[in-house]
C-alpha cells in the first residue's frame, strides 16, 4: 500500500513540474533551442501586434466642421467624444496649437500629426484665405461633384489609436500652426 502511495505522489509531482522540466534540461543544446523558440514566439507576438495596429482601419473626421466658431476663442475646447475618449483642441490667436486625447480611465493618449494633399474628408463647399509659414493660400473646397481646376488644399490631421482603428481629425492648413513636426500621411500608420 505504501508503495502505491509513493508512486501516485511521484506521478502528481512530475505533472506539476512539467513546465519546470521543460525549461531546465541537462542537455545544453536543447535548452538553448528552447530559449530561442521562446524568444522567437515573444518577438512574433510583438510584431503581429504592430502589424495589426499598422493595418487597422482609419476613421477620418472633418474636424474643422466639428470645431465651428470655437476657433475664434482662445483656450481648450472639447471637439468630440469617441467611445471612452474625449478629444480637446487648444486654440491661441485664431489657430489650433494642439489636439489632446484623454481616455476616461487610462488618461492621456498619444497623438500623431500628419499632413496630406489628398481629399481625406468630405465637407461642405467653402472658400477660405489662410496663411501658413508666412505665405497666403487660397483654399477652395467644393461640394461633392464639383470640380475645381488647380486648387490644392493641404490637410493637417491629428491621429490616435483607440485599440481597433486610427481616428484622424483633419483641418485645413489655415486652422493649425504649421511647423516641421508634421509627417506625410500614408494609408499604413506604423
Amino acid at each position: 500500500m505504501r508503495c502505491t502511495i509513493l508512486q501516485t505522489h511521484r506521478f502528481a509531482r512530475s505533472d506539476v513540474q512539467l513546465l519546470g522540466l521543460w525549461l531546465r534540461s541537462n542537455d545544453g543544446d536543447t535548452a538553448i533551442l528552447r530559449t530561442y523558440a521562446l524568444a522567437a514566439a515573444i518577438a512574433l507576438a510583438g510584431v503581429l501586434g504592430l502589424i495589426e495596429s499598422a493595418l487597422a482601419k482609419h476613421q477620418h473626421h472633418a474636424a474643422h466642421l466639428l470645431l465651428g466658431n470655437k476657433l475664434q476663442t482662445d483656450g481648450k475646447h472639447e471637439l468630440h467624444k469617441h467611445g471612452e475618449h474625449t478629444i480637446h483642441v487648444h486654440v491661441a490667436k485664431g489657430k489650433m496649437t494642439n489636439l489632446t486625447v484623454t481616455h476616461r480611465t487610462k488618461g492621456n493618449v498619444a497623438v500623431r500629426k500628419f499632413k496630406t494633399s489628398k481629399k481625406v474628408v468630405q465637407d461642405e463647399g467653402s472658400t477660405r484665405v489662410g496663411e501658413a509659414n508666412g505665405q497666403r493660400h487660397l483654399h477652395l473646397v467644393a461640394e461633392s461633384g464639383t470640380e475645381i481646376a488647380q486648387a490644392t488644399t493641404v490637410y493637417y490631421g491629428y491621429a490616435f489609436f483607440d485599440g481597433t482603428a486610427w481616428i484622424i481629425y483633419w483641418f485645413p492648413a489655415d486652422y493649425v500652426v504649421v511647423d516641421a513636426s508634421w509627417v506625410e500621411y500614408t494609408e499604413v500608420i506604423g
